[in-house]
């Protein structure tokens, strides 16, 4: 748990201080890194880890520093991004970070599990509510209030440490409730889309900076 209040302490440290490069936060940033993607012109994964993805449709465009190709842009059809596993699987903590600007319906940010069974799935599915957001855990879902998130870059950070799970938008807590977890690490991360055995409930929108943390 502190493990997880760790990495949460600097992603939310990060959100304030993205544009300094202190050498201290960088390297707490590290600490339990599973996987990085800057998508700063491709998906390679800056983790050192190897977990690099595969672009299917989506297109570079502008970040949330209005830097052109250093996002990915998702039209809300059929374009994602698949990062082959394994992934954190069963009840095990996590952290994911990302930072998103969704159209009107906007679909999954990212997606980990089949999302074919019960408790297999760890996703945010955004909504046509811009101040509405789901977490998905198949058959174990939440509706959060959140800020206004469309047409704007949000800062979204989900922590789970194992049966608690988190949801911070721009370093406000937006509730945190009581989740059992049995994620499907076998199969590929999917950022943009519901599961690779789904694909369906597609992002439109532009994505960023992802962090996977164990």
């Amino acid at each position: 748990m502190k493990r997880v209040e760790n990495i949460l302490k600097h992603l939310i440290l990060g959100f304030f201080l993205i544009s300094f490069p202190f050498n201290f936060l960088h390297s707490d940033l590290d600490n339990g890194l599973v996987a990085w993607y800057t998508f700063d012109g491709n998906t390679s994964d800056m983790s050192g880890n190897g977990k690099h993805g595969t672009v299917e449709g989506a297109t570079l465009g502008l970040d949330r520093n209005g830097k052109a190709d250093r996002a990915y842009s998702f039209d809300g059809v059929n374009d994602r991004i698949l990062v082959d596993g394994p992934w954190i699987s069963g009840n095990s903590p996590r952290t994911v970070s990302i930072w998103a600007k969704s159209e009107v319906w906007a679909g999954n940010f990212f997606t980990f599990g089949t999302g074919l069974s019960h408790n297999d799935r760890f996703s945010l599915l955004a909504l046509t509510n811009s101040t509405s957001l789901k977490f998905v855990g198949q058959g174990n879902d939440i509706n959060l209030s959140v800020p206004a998130y469309h047409q704007t870059w949000k800062h979204f950070v989900l922590v789970y440490d194992g049966s608690i799970l988190t949801l911070f938008v721009n370093n406000a807590s937006c509730g945190s409730f009581s989740k059992y977890l049995n994620t499907n690490g076998s199969v590929s991360l999917v950022v943009g889309s519901n599961s690779v055995l789904r694909s369906d409930e597609h992002f439109k929108g532009d994505l960023d900076e992802l962090r996977v943390y164990s």
